[in-house]
This record gives structure tokens, C-alpha cells and sequence, in this order.
């Protein structure tokens, strides 16, 4: 039902004009007059003896079968799937997910008419004095393959923090509605407090008083970029307080400043006075991923937070002062630790694999 919307625009747009096309070029040209003189396939014989629209026909269609045919089936499957954890009535699930149908075929076009030989950028390139570099590249179908598949794996692999974002302010409206007393609680970094739907989350929050507590873990870096670099306004918290939500700059690392805040926060939320945003400053010893060499910062810098600033260090030398703990406990305390991890460890990899009909279990984004 949902994919009438898709394919009425794709058939005005796309098939409509190709017909059309096809139609005027059985007829000897006669501007946009009555069509008279017809010559058959005189008129597609005679340009396919030429080389360049051989080329360039072989270049649109590449462009096409990968917008259309490689995007817009990954997008529907993606609709399917979360169409099937929706309930209600089907003209609303056509509402939803139309506009983002639409918004596949749409981009599929628009790539064609921007990478196509001649098309917008080799143009604009044109302008420049560079038309000569750009016509050679984009007539390579390699530089066309690797541009659409980099936009693809970029629209559906990079927005897992954003849709989180997005699903949590839904969950805490879910909690509001239904009168819980529960708390959403929604964690996520530096990076992800500079995207759009921070600040649409934060807006919905503040207007429906979502019982919904931000938590930022502010880490100093957004995969490789220093926060300060690439932030126009920090404290992160400050941006809470444009939509009208208390926001708190903690110390990430100091175990009670985290516990008393969060609680503090919990107790605000269940009042019905609206949502927090806490901003914890902490800090990423490891990098983004194995492929990070921490290229952007020194080793200095990781181990003074390593042995000055580690939160669980810190939080037993509070302990040590304190009398409450000693070495020989702390001891004692880390090797237990070390044998349920060890324990878990085993645990997970004896289970056997889940049935595949739980794998989206408890999934909502």
C-alpha cells in the first residue's frame, strides 16, 4: 500500500518522460508540433552508429540500475521490516513510511542528474577549467560504483546514534502515557550531540515534558575530532538549556558526583517537572575502533588520564582515605571480579545461538 505514493512519482517523473521520448522519435522532428513524417527506427539507428551516445547511454544506465536498483530495494526491505513491528491501522503505516520510499527514488534521480556526463557537476567543473579532468572520470563506471556505494554505506550504517536518539524520546513518550513512573535514560557521546536530531529530541522532550534524562558522555573526542575544534558552543549542557531543559556539567570520573547527579536527576524526572540533560566529562583511553592509531592526540596526554583520572583508582583512593577499604580487599575484591568475568565469558560462548526469530527482540530503532 505504502509503495503506491513511490511509484505514481516514479512513473510521472521517470517513465513518463522516457515514453514520451521514445514516441517523439519515431516521427521526423517537428518541434512540439502535431507529429507527422514517420520514420520508424530510422532516426535510433542512425545515433547509435555514434560513439559517444553509445558511451554515454552505457554511463546513465549504470547510474540508474545503482540508484534504483541497489538503493531503493535496500530501502523498502528496511521499511518492511520496521512496518512489522507497527501496529494499527494500514493507512497509517502508508504515512509513515511513504515519505521515506519517496525520498529513494527522489535521490536516485538526483544522482543521475548530477553524475551523468554533462550532468550538474561535470558542468560546474566545466566552469572552472577542470570539464576536461571530470569527463574522464566520470565516464569511468569504477568512480561511479565507489561513489554510489559510499552514499549508500553513509545513509545506512551511519545513523545508528541518531535513530537512537529519535527512539528514546519515543519510548519516554510511551512511559508519560502510559502513567509508568519509569525513567528513559539515553546515553550518547560528543559526536552524536552535533547532529540534527539532538536538537529534535531535546525539542520533543521539552515540549511533551518527557520523563526522558540525557546523558552525554562527553569523551573529549568524536571519533578523531577534538570537541573544541569542531564545537561552536560547550559546555554540551548549555544546548539543553536552549530548550528549556536543566542541564549539569559533571565530572564523569568521580564515581559519587556521578551517582549523586543521575539520582538527583531520576527524582526531578518522576516529579513530573520534565527531562534532564546531564553532560559527563570523561575520557576514551582506547581508539574509536582497531583501526585507530590515536594519530590526533599523544601518549602523554592517554596516560595521564589513565593514572590520574581512572574512576574506578580514584574511587578506591576515596575508599583507602576514607577507612572504609584497604589493599588486601581491593585485592581480594578485583580477583572475584576477574573470575565472574571469566565465568561470563565462558558462559556466552558455551550457549548456544539464539533462535533467529529473537533477533530483533526488543529492538525498537
Amino acid at each position: 500500500m505504502f509503495l503506491l505514493p513511490a511509484l505514481a512519482l516514479y512513473s510521472l517523473f521517470v517513465l513518463y518522460p522516457i515514453v514520451q521520448s521514445v514516441r517523439f522519435s519515431l516521427y521526423r522532428w517537428n518541434g512540439f508540433g502535431p507529429l507527422s513524417d514517420f520514420v520508424g527506427l530510422d532516426n535510433f539507428r542512425t545515433v547509435f552508429r555514434d560513439r559517444r551516445f553509445r558511451d554515454a547511454l552505457t554511463h546513465n544506465g549504470l547510474i540508474v540500475v545503482l540508484s534504483l536498483v541497489v538503493q531503493l530495494p535496500a530501502a523498502l526491505l528496511l521499511a518492511q521490516l520496521l512496518n512489522a513491528k507497527i501496529k494499527g491501522r494500514a493507512v497509517m503505516r502508508t504515512v509513515f513510511f511513504a515519505p521515506y520510499v519517496l525520498s529513494e527514488v527522489v535521490t536516485g534521480v538526483v544522482w543521475r542528474q548530477i553524475l551523468r556526463p554533462n550532468g550538474l557537476l561535470d558542468q560546474s567543473m566545466d566552469g572552472v577549467g577542470l570539464g576536461g579532468w571530470t569527463q574522464g572520470w566520470l565516464s569511468d563506471p569504477d568512480v561511479v560504483l565507489y561513489v554510489l556505494f559510499f552514499v549508500i554505506s553513509w545513509k545506512y550504517f551511519g545513523f545508528h546514534m541518531i535513530l537512537m536518539l529519535a527512539g528514546l524520546a519515543g519510548a519516554a513518550l510511551a512511559q508519560k502515557m502510559r502513567d509508568t513512573g519509569q525513567v528513559v535514560l539515553c546515553f550518547f557521546g560528543d559526536g552524536a550531540a552535533q547532529t540534527g536530531n539532538f536538537h529534535e529530541s531535546l525539542n520533543m522532550a521539552s515540549i511533551w515534558d518527557l520523563p526522558v534524562l540525557y546523558l552525554c558522555e562527553n569523551n573529549k573526542y568524536g571519533m578523531s575530532a577534538d570537541i573544541t575544534r569542531v564545537s561552536s558552543k560547550l559546555p554540551f549542557k548549555d544546548r539543553a538549556l536552549a530548550h528549556d531543559i536543566p542541564g549539569y556539567y559533571i565530572d564523569g570520573n568521580d564515581v559519587l558526583a556521578v551517582y549523586e547527579f543521575i539520582k538527583n536527576a531520576a527524582d526531578h524526572i518522576r516529579a513530573g517537572k520534565g527531562p534532564v540533560f546531564v553532560e559527563a566529562q570523561t575520557y576514551r583511553y582506547f581508539g574509536h575502533s582497531k583501526s585507530d592509531r590515536n594519530l590526533y592526540r599523544t601518549k602523554d596526554e592517554i596516560d595521564y588520564f589513565k593514572t590520574e583520572e581512572d574512576p574506578i583508582s580514584r574511587f578506591r583512593n576515596l575508599l583507602f582515605t576514607a577507612g572504609i577499604l584497604d589493599e588486601k580487599r581491593a585485592g581480594e575484591i578485583r580477583q572475584e571480579e576477574e573470575v565472574n568475568i571469566d565465568k561470563a565469558v565462558e558462559f556466552a560462548e558455551n550457549s548456544p545461538e539464539p533462535d533467529v526469530t529473537k533477533l530483533t527482540e526488543w529492538v525498537y530503532a
